[in-house]
């Protein structure tokens, strides 16, 4: 069994097996569409949606709906935030980190019964197998202890507040940042999370119709080798210092 098979039979396993109404929040991005896909392999998603904000924040609805045309999604919801409802939300509700994800939930709720679904938190994969982690660290450190201590210390505490708000909502809730993953995918050679390198090629193998679809905010393809992403990267990252 080679890497790529071994992360995907890590993330797979983490996921139980799930009576009912799935929810997912499906953002465009690498770890949602790799948690849609391993669901959808299973039974079929009874619910996604994505959300956005208004100004340099909006999320690019257009990759999260091409995703969920791509697995047959039937009830797909994008509901549009706004600043000002967030700052009431946080103004008004107690033991809240401050996150757009109360004010989505909360409008989604009007339209869905939440109650009914089983929530797959899908967040922490990109971290833990490199979406910070460059070339350049690759010339200074064989161990990247930088990205590694940020995401125990300081993103998984934010994640275990969320998933106590989120309970309000939702009937039951998976994480995907369980202990033998995270260790698993923290202990990864650098080589192989530069540029999420091993998890890409992961989605490449397993969801290769998934990986034709550009990342959410970016206008490249997952599925691009490794010199024409890394540029890709690189050019998406001074167009966004620029703009």
């Amino acid at each position: 069994m080679d890497l790529v098979e071994q992360l995907y039979e890590k993330i797979n396993n983490t996921i139980p097996e799930i009576k009912g109404k799935v929810f997912i929040p499906l953002s465009g991005g690498l770890d949602s569409r790799v948690m849609a896909g391993i669901i959808n392999n299973r039974q079929p998603i009874d619910l996604s949606y994505v959300h956005f904000k208004v100004g340099s924040d909006t999320r690019h609805v257009s990759y999260s709906t091409q995703i969920a045309d791509e697995l047959d999604i039937k009830k797909y919801y994008v509901i549009p935030i706004y600043q000002h409802e967030i700052d009431y939300d946080f103004n008004h509700v107690s033991n809240l980190p401050k996150t757009e994800s109360y004010t989505a939930f909360k409008k989604l709720s009007d339209i869905v019964n939440l109650k009914e679904y089983t929530l797959i938190m899908p967040h922490g994969m990109e971290y833990m197998t490199g979406i910070h982690i460059t070339q350049f660290d690759l010339f200074y450190s064989n161990k990247n202890k930088k990205i590694d201590d940020w995401y125990l210390n300081i993103w998984r505490p934010i994640e275990t507040k969320w998933v106590e708000f989120y309970k309000s909502f939702f009937k039951d809730i998976i994480t995907t940042w369980q202990d033998d993953l995270v260790n698993y995918c923290l202990n990864l050679p650098l080589k192989y999370r530069c540029n999420q390198r091993l998890y890409r090629q992961m989605i490449i193998r397993y969801f290769p119709k998934l990986a034709s679809i550009p990342r959410d905010t970016m206008n490249f393809r997952i599925d691009q080798g490794e010199f024409k992403y890394t540029l890709n990267r690189l050019r998406y990252s001074i167009c966004k210092l620029w703009s």
